[in-house]
Formats: structure tokens, C-alpha cells, sequence
């Protein structure tokens, strides 16, 4: 994960909006949301397996890993996380719900799905000042 594979993406997303393409702005958000989710913890934690692991176990190992780990503590804190994971949730249902019907709420989704993103990208932008520095 590069800052230029960040930006990449963003403008992608940026894109979609613009066009009205919400659903692919969505899932767009939601795979940069993990790739960051990965990276974090990847760095902080360079022996941590992620091979065959669900996102959900990843989140909830995230959390443990926080609770340990002072060098995750410093990137991201305990009310980010379960931000986190109340937004997997809530895109589990819709990809449940996307499966039987068409969706009526995919702006709302997009945009709780940027305040991650956000969130996500000041913890790794802290990864990033600390590898320069």
C-alpha cells in the first residue's frame, strides 16, 4: 500500500460520485477501507498473519492487537475501531440485503463509509510521518 495507490483509489471514488455511480463509489470506499485495515496492522504488527482471515476477524483481532500493542495504540484508538466495526456490520446487511433486492440506501452508506475512510487514512498517515522520520 502506497500513498499513490491511496490517492489512485480516492480520485476513483471522487469520480464515481460525480457520475452518480454510488454503488461502485460504495464498494470502492469499502475495499480501500480494508486494504488500510490491513496495512495498519501490518505494519505495526509485521509477524501478524492475515492469510485466509475474514475482515471481521481481522477487526477483532485488530482490537486486541490495540489493546497490547503500543505501537497500534498510538495510530488508532479504541472508539476508531469499534466505529469500525459498527460500519462492517452495517455493510454486511447490505450486501445481504443487495443479494434479494435492489438498495435504497447506499448514499448514507457511502458517506459513513468516507468518515472511515477518513479515519483510516489519519492512522495511516501516521505510519507513514513515522517510516519517514
Amino acid at each position: 500500500m502506497t500513498e499513490n495507490k491511496i490517492n489512485l483509489t480516492l480520485r476513483k471514488i471522487a469520480q464515481c460520485k460525480r457520475t452518480k455511480y454510488t454503488l461502485e463509489a460504495l464498494l470502492s470506499s469499502y475495499h480501500l477501507n480494508l486494504d488500510l485495515v490491513r496495512f495498519i496492522l501490518l505494519k505495526t504488527d509485521p509477524t501478524f498473519n492475515l492469510e485466509a482471515k475474514k475482515i471481521k476477524v481481522i477487526v477483532k483481532e485488530l482490537q486486541k492487537e490495540a489493546a497490547v500493542n503500543s505501537a497500534l495504540k498510538s495510530v488508532i484508538n479504541k472508539q476508531s475501531i469499534k466505529s469500525l466495526k459498527v460500519w462492517l456490520g452495517k455493510m454486511d446487511v447490505f450486501f445481504k440485503t443487495l443479494k434479494m433486492q435492489p438498495t435504497k440506501n447506499t448514499h448514507l452508506l457511502l458517506t459513513e463509509s468516507e468518515k472511515i475512510c477518513a479515519i483510516l487514512l489519519l492512522s495511516t498517515k501516521k505510519l507513514f510521518v513515522k517510516k519517514v522520520s
